[in-house]
């Protein structure tokens, strides 16, 4: 994990001289950007940037990598080492109150065994009882945890369910909000950095459970990421919590009087800055007004995107691998799905130019993307008179995912809604609803 960074002394701390060496290697030896140097490693280009100024102490794996990709040819990593132990703090004391009794530590040394013997009789790496516990005991002995750590942590999440499976990310995020919610409680642990990383983590834990299509769960899961971003005052993480909850509506089909709603809070939190939430709160608008037939509301929530975007920075646009991002790809995105919905003569250029736009590097979400525009255009070809060969093309899009999120299977219903009513109960289209587990549409 990182931690923040010593002071530097007059000649520059030895994490300085590290980040100084990055930057050599980086610029002069390769004539890099931070941005391509950064996306080698796989970690965020500001990170970056931050570890060549020794403001963050990067972790050894972190070097490692860079000195691989640098041809540094270990001289990064014995400045790291160097730099370690010259910085290395002295840990206080602890007082025995705060640790684990004996009674305690004795549970934990069972449920350790237990887990243990279990791994015996099984080749499947499952989580082994007793280990987050012992953690426990051992960062009990240690001190408080650093909130830069937890801020780093919801820095992977906000990764991770843009890359990974949704079944995978939900649990371990749902466990580490837990462990979170231990150390808010704790003396200290009330400090507005330690809410705001409350907020991120609980915000994406709703994003997560919204996408993966516990629609019951998700409704309280919002109410909640909502409450913790009230508690920080940020405006911008205020406007993406409302903004995103109101994206998720449209495909859970609430009233279209709180998705636009939950989109003006996003709006009005942002406060005419230039952000990842308030171009999302246009998606919502723009979303629901088409969905409802609002033609003309559409056209003017797409319009406002427009020039909120053009005054977005690189960083966001940029960035296709995080929740912190917002790419232009998104608002092409919602150009096609208003475009679909209405029926326009302008739907299958709107949906080739989004499909275009994506970079050739698809990773999991870019993928997920493009299949959801890919069902913009089967709408279309339903509604045009295709009717089976855009079910059949649907059917393979949906079936060749490895997870069905609520957006795929929304517009996958859409396309099944859009069969005129004469050919409804047609056996294709009844296997088509069957083999999606869709309800009649009737």
């Amino acid at each position: 994990m990182t931690h923040a960074s010593p002071s530097a002394g007059p000649h520059g701390s030895p994490w300085h001289v590290l980040g100084a060496a990055i930057r050599h290697w980086r610029e002069d030896v390769h004539g890099w950007g931070l941005r391509a140097t950064a996306a080698h490693a796989h970690i965020n280009h500001s990170f970056l940037a931050r570890i060549e100024r020794g403001e963050r102490i990067p972790q050894l794996s972190v070097v490692a990598d860079l000195d691989r990709i640098l041809g540094a040819q270990g001289i990064l990593i014995a400045l790291f080492k160097g730099a370690e132990t010259a910085t290395q703090p002295v840990r206080p004391v602890v007082p025995a109150a705060a640790t684990v009794d004996a009674e305690g530590m004795d549970e934990v040394r069972r449920q350790l065994l237990s887990g243990i013997a279990g791994l015996a009789v099984t080749a499947v790496a499952a989580p082994l009882p007793g280990l987050d516990q012992l953690r426990e005991v051992v960062d009990a002995r240690m001190g408080p945890a650093s909130v830069s750590e937890w801020e780093e942590t919801a820095w992977e999440y906000s990764h991770a369910v843009r890359a990974r499976p949704l079944p995978q990310v939900i649990p371990d995020l749902a466990l580490d909000l837990l462990a979170l919610q231990k150390l808010l409680a704790a003396p200290g642990g009330r400090s507005p950095a330690w809410w705001r990383v409350n907020a991120r983590m609980t915000f994406m834990l709703a994003l997560a459970v919204g996408a993966a299509g516990q629609t019951r769960q998700s409704r309280h899961w919002w109410a909640t990421a909502r409450h913790a971003a009230d508690r920080t005052s940020d405006g911008e993480l205020i406007a993406v919590t409302n903004a995103y909850e109101a994206v998720h509506a449209v495909f859970e089909d609430r009233p279209a009087s709180m998705i636009i709603a939950r989109a003006e809070a996003a709006l009005a939190a942002a406060a005419g800055r230039a952000c990842a939430g308030a171009a999302e709160a246009y998606v919502a608008l723009a979303q629901v007004h088409a969905m409802t037939g609002n033609a003309e509301a559409a056209r003017q929530a797409l319009e406002g995107q427009a020039r909120l975007v053009d005054e977005l920075p690189d960083t966001i646009t940029g960035d296709y691998g995080s929740t912190d991002g917002w790419p232009v790809t998104r608002m092409l995105h919602a150009r096609s799905f208003v475009h679909t919905y209405l029926g326009s003569a302008d739907a299958g250029h709107a949906q080739q130019e989004a499909l275009n736009a994506y970079p050739r590097v698809q990773t999991s979400y870019v993928r997920r993307q493009l299949a959801l525009i890919r069902l913009h255009q089967t709408i279309s070809a339903v509604r045009d008179g295709d009717v089976y060969g855009g079910l059949e093309q649907a059917l393979d899009i949906v079936e060749g995912l490895p997870e069905q999120t609520i957006f795929v299977r929304r517009l996958a219903s859409a396309a099944a809604d859009a069969v005129p009513a004469a050919d409804r109960s047609r056996r294709p289209v009844i296997d088509y609803r069957h083999r999606l587990a869709l309800t009649s549409g009737e």
